[in-house]
């Protein structure tokens, strides 16, 4: 055995108030359990590479998607751990992990109207099965343990990878302006030109007084 492709999933998408524990464990199972049987089946072979395929859900988040969010995030975390076990000598191979967004082609599907609005809100557009493998390749080749990739309108995406991602080595928190109670953007999103910030906030505290959830929930 050269190596391991962990590429499994399953979707059960609901917002998280109406989610089963079954639908929870149908998503946590293929991701968690799966990655920790591979890892012990695995354990003592000389492989070249352990490659792990995340979502963008555990990076950006989606909506609807609270379990496939938590289950990739688990796939990051294992990754990070499997690659401190490489340079102990606990384990071999590279340890790679993907963070995908949306394939144009494969087993995991939307609807027309998701892609409209994934596209519409963020500029995101699905990734051609041509261009994903090309990225494959280089991740599995390259030097970085975790990559996020996203595919679409680059502005919009800078924009958005801006908003949602602070440098995970940062000391000290960056400043913040409050808009609403429990709700802190930073400030360089806050530009006279971006509406969009301001309009999103906006929607959330109306949609917090009407289904009386705290803003951080939405």
């Amino acid at each position: 055995l050269d190596g391991v492709i962990h590429s499994a999933g399953v979707l059960r998408d609901g917002l998280a108030q109406t989610k089963s524990a079954e639908d929870v464990s149908a998503v946590l199972g293929p991701k968690v359990a799966g990655v920790a049987a591979l890892d012990a089946a695995t354990a003592a072979l000389p492989l070249s590479a352990f490659v792990l395929f995340s979502s963008t859900a555990s990076a950006l988040g989606n909506v609807g998607q609270t379990d496939y969010a938590a289950a990739n995030a688990f796939l990051d975390a294992f990754g990070a751990w499997r690659e401190a076990e490489v340079a102990s000598g606990r384990r071999s191979g590279r340890t790679r992990v993907v963070n995908w967004p949306l394939w144009a082609e494969g087993g995991m599907q939307v609807s027309g109207s998701v892609l409209e609005r994934m596209h519409r809100g963020a500029g995101l557009i699905p990734l051609p099965s041509v261009a994903g493998l090309a990225v494959l390749d280089a991740v599995v080749g390259g030097d970085a343990t975790q990559v996020v990739v996203v595919h679409g309108e680059s502005t919009r995406l800078r924009r958005l990878l801006k908003r949602e991602a602070l440098p995970a080595a940062q000391k000290t928190p960056a400043p913040v302006t409050t808009i609403a109670p429990a709700v802190a953007v930073n400030t360089e999103t806050l530009e006279a030109s971006d509406l969009g910030v301001r309009a999103e906030l906006y929607i959330l505290r109306l949609l917090s007084d009407a289904l009386k959830l705290p803003v951080e929930r939405l």
